[in-house]
């Protein structure tokens, strides 16, 4: 982990909050608003200069086991930060690999099937799903500043090795891009492209057990892998 410190100075207008942003080069990967400085008493809290979207992924159930066909319910949360009313253009979710979208199962923002898309990632097979203009009403889905909307889907698995399942969304909304980042080279698409990172995790868990053999006691962790069990972690007393 590398760190860059910094001081800054100035007059910032009172009740709001204000957020920082990072561009990493060569990719203009973006952080988003982070570290926000909140001056006086902003309302509604939470709302910033600039803040575009939140998003994150929950899921239900979290734990399921393995081998055992089970659908799972996925819930795409987004919240506009932003001090002004947004039209959300495309979500995009990359549901985790063995994953399959459930047809008719869509729900909230939208009771539209999505767009799939099988697509190779990093040698992983992973269904790509994504509402556009004509899986949204209307075209744009309008979120006021402070309001969350939510996307329901469905998917089902039958996953028979043990570990964690993530699921990922982007979510645009169709805002130009400020001067600022534009004169740097960063596009409108990536400035305004929301990634919820890992989240809406699904588990095939791992087990424990213990055998007694006179004084000593052996502990072991271990889960499924492909073709068999794997030993994950062993204690010996």
């Amino acid at each position: 982990m590398k760190e860059l410190k910094f001081d800054i100075y100035g007059m910032l207008p009172k009740n709001e909050m204000h957020a920082n942003w990072v561009v990493l080069k060569p990719w203009d990967t973006l952080s988003g608003p982070s570290a926000p400085i909140s001056v006086g008493v902003p309302n509604p809290p939470g709302i910033m200069d600039g803040g575009l979207i939140e998003a994150y992924i929950t899921s239900n159930p979290e734990v399921i086991q393995p081998g055992v066909e089970t659908d799972i319910e996925y819930t795409i949360h987004i919240t506009n930060v932003d001090g002004e009313t947004l039209s959300i253009e495309k979500i995009q979710d990359w549901l985790p690999p063995g994953f399959t979208y459930t047809e008719n199962t869509t729900s909230g923002i939208t009771t539209f099937n999505p767009i799939e898309t099988l697509v190779t990632v990093n040698d992983q097979e992973r269904y790509l799903l994504e509402w556009t203009y004509d899986e949204l009403p209307g075209g744009t889905i309008s979120i006021a500043s402070a309001e969350t909307l939510t996307l329901n889907l469905t998917a089902r698995t039958s996953k028979d090795i043990s570990g964690t399942y993530y699921s990922e969304a982007f979510v645009i909304p169709d805002k130009p891009s400020p001067t600022i980042f534009s004169q740097i080279g960063v596009t409108r698409e990536e400035y305004v492209t929301n990634y919820t990172w890992n989240t809406g995790a699904v588990q095939v868990p791992s087990y424990d057990s213990e055998s007694d053999a006179g004084d000593a006691t052996i502990d072991v962790n271990f889960g499924l892998i492909p073709g068999g069990v794997g030993i994950i972690s062993w204690h010996f007393q």
